[in-house]
């Protein structure tokens, strides 16, 4: 995936993932074909691994799949969510109950 994609993509895996892969092309792409030494200023090249390693923490720090959710929580999650909805006073609402009157 292209970096300008990844970076728009919502999902911050995908964004940190485009960033690390960048930023390792950017290394690699730098080296010398004969004596693989990195072509860049040392500074540059700090630079550029320092944020490679911030972007790999954060990675790290990511779940690492789909959250697994306690059915039950979900269902207490949901009518919680429906209990509020419902308790809102929206034209709709009012017309049942002027309805039921």
């Amino acid at each position: 995936m292209k970096l300008d994609d990844a970076v728009r993509n919502p999902d911050r895996r995908v964004q940190l993932e485009g960033l690390r892969d960048f930023l390792v092309n950017e290394l690699e792409g730098n080296k010398c074909r004969t004596c693989n030494a990195v072509k860049l200023r040392a500074s540059d090249t700090a630079a550029l691994v320092r944020r490679l390693m911030v972007v790999l923490e954060e990675l790290h720090l990511l779940p690492s799949g789909p959250e697994e959710v306690d059915p039950v929580d979900a269902l207490q999650a949901a009518m919680d969510d429906l209990d509020d909805i419902l308790s809102q006073d929206t034209p709709r609402q009012s017309v049942r109950k002027t309805r039921k009157s």
